[in-house]
């Protein structure tokens, strides 16, 4: 016996039709959706991003208003730097780092096409100590590059984090800052940039 199969209704078997390939290409940025290269801005951690204050007693994630890490030695409040509560003072009082993590991303073509970690703000209080900032858990000294108070742009290529595009295929924590000594500084902006000057510091 044959099997009736009954179309919905405003369509007909009668007239068939022919549904072409569709594009697997999802039509929008992807890098630009899930955000892997924009980190802090206008005050605040970009989702999918957060941002945490470590110290030797553990992490405190940063918050509206003031913070500080759970031993104390790292505090971070809003301030104006070019507008209205724009940026983060941090305060260092011993062995503390603040980080950001989030989701792992590729960022190989960042590294690929020369792309820099910067980190715009301006130095209070000169570190009394080595300060270190990390990119995908890889340290380097920017002692230098913070020696002077005042108004700052840290960048730090990120081939001289890693040349190796495994290392930057999947990047869950793509900014710390670490002292073990007295240091103050205001952060406005956090992200990845392609800049000209390729050189280390």
């Amino acid at each position: 016996m044959a099997r009736l199969i009954q179309a919905l209704p405003g369509q007909t078997y009668a007239r068939p039709g022919h549904v072409g390939a569709l594009a697997e290409a999802p039509g929008i940025d992807i890098a630009a959706a899930l955000n892997l290269d924009r980190y802090f801005a206008k005050g605040r951690t970009l989702a999918p991003w957060t941002m945490t204050l470590n110290d030797g007693d553990g992490a405190r994630a940063v918050a509206t208003g003031a913070t500080a890490s759970p031993a104390g030695l790292l505090t971070a409040r809003s301030v104006d730097l070019t507008a209205q509560e724009d940026s983060l003072a941090f305060t260092w009082k011993g062995n503390a780092s603040v980080a950001i993590e989030g989701p792992g991303g590729d960022v190989s073509r960042e590294l690929l096409e020369g792309f820099a970690l910067v980190v715009q703000g301006r130095i209070d209080d000169v570190a009394t100590a080595p300060v270190t900032l990390s990119f995908a858990g890889i340290d380097r000294d920017i002692s230098k590059l913070v020696a002077t108070k005042g108004m700052t742009r840290i960048v730090v290529p990120l081939h001289c984090f890693t040349d190796d595009k495994a290392k930057v295929a999947s990047v869950g924590n793509p900014f710390r800052l670490k002292t073990d000594g007295r240091f103050a500084l205001t952060v406005e902006h956090i992200d990845l940039e392609a800049v000209a000057d390729q050189r280390c510091p």
